[in-house]
Parts: structure tokens; C-alpha cells; sequence
């Protein structure tokens, strides 16, 4: 068996590569994904007449040039728009609700939205009916301000 693998070195190298791609879906930080490309670039240098020891080496080089060079502009690329991504009650501003218990300006009422059930007040202090649909403006703890939405 160890013959076997003495002869085909390429098969030892995919199977490691396939090993951190399977554990780099866990991670999820593209650091295993790096090595695993090293494994590759072994993988081809393998089929070169490079003795084992070389095929290491050339995958150390490799794995640790592709943490420096490939795997900051894949975060940079995949974290773009992190900073912007609102959630919470801050995702709640700009969408729609239902009016499912009447907003007068003597009393606050309650809005629908994604079946959950929020303290509601007018924008301008005008009544909005049951049924209504609205947007949601703005949110002070936790009732949130809407507009009526012209039809």
C-alpha cells in the first residue's frame, strides 16, 4: 500500500486539499482554504520529478503566500458591506406594516409586521384605521412612529 502511495504522491495531496475544504465550511475564514490551494500547487508539482520533501516545501510556500496575498482581498471582498447591514429594531425602519388596532391621536395603536405586534403612533398625529398598511419611520424603545402609505 505504502508503494502505492510512493507512486501516485498526487493522491495524497487531494485528499489533504479535499480535508481543509471540508473543514474550512466550519470556519468559514478562508485560512484553510489557502492551504488547501497549496495542496494543489503540491498536487501539480507532484506530477514533476520533485522528491516529497520539495512537493512540502513547495506547499508551505504556496499555503503561506496565498494567507498573505489571496486571503485579505477574499475578506475585504466578502465583509464590504458588514458595517452597513442594519438588524434589530433598526431593520424595522422603512418597512411596511398593517394597522391591526386603530392609531388615533389620543391613543397609540398597534402595526403588524413579520407577525409581530408593535406599539404604533402617527407621524403627524392623524388617525390611521385598522387595515391600513403604513411605514415605518423612525422607532423611540420600543414604539415605532409610522406614515400612512398612499395608494
Amino acid at each position: 500500500m505504502l508503494e502505492f502511495f510512493a507512486a501516485h504522491y498526487w493522491l495524497i495531496w487531494l485528499t489533504i486539499a479535499g480535508v481543509l475544504l471540508i473543514l474550512e465550511m466550519s470556519f468559514g475564514d478562508f485560512f484553510l482554504t489557502c492551504f488547501a490551494i497549496g495542496s494543489f500547487v503540491a498536487m501539480l508539482a507532484s506530477f514533476l520529478p520533485i522528491p516529497f520533501w520539495g512537493q512540502v516545501v513547495v506547499f508551505a510556500i504556496a499555503g503561506v503566500a496565498c494567507v498573505y496575498l489571496l486571503r485579505p482581498k477574499l475578506l475585504h471582498r466578502i465583509q464590504a458591506n458588514a458595517d452597513h447591514r442594519e438588524s434589530n429594531v433598526d431593520a424595522l425602519i422603512g418597512r411596511t406594516a398593517m394597522v391591526v388596532e386603530p392609531i388615533t391621536p389620543q391613543k397609540d395603536g398597534y402595526v403588524k409586521v413579520d407577525g409581530d405586534e408593535w406599539r404604533a403612533k402617527s407621524v403627524d398625529n392623524q388617525p390611521i384605521g385598522k387595515g391600513a398598511n403604513v411605514r415605518i419611520v423612525s422607532m423611540e424603545s420600543i414604539i415605532v412612529t409610522v406614515a400612512p402609505i398612499e395608494r
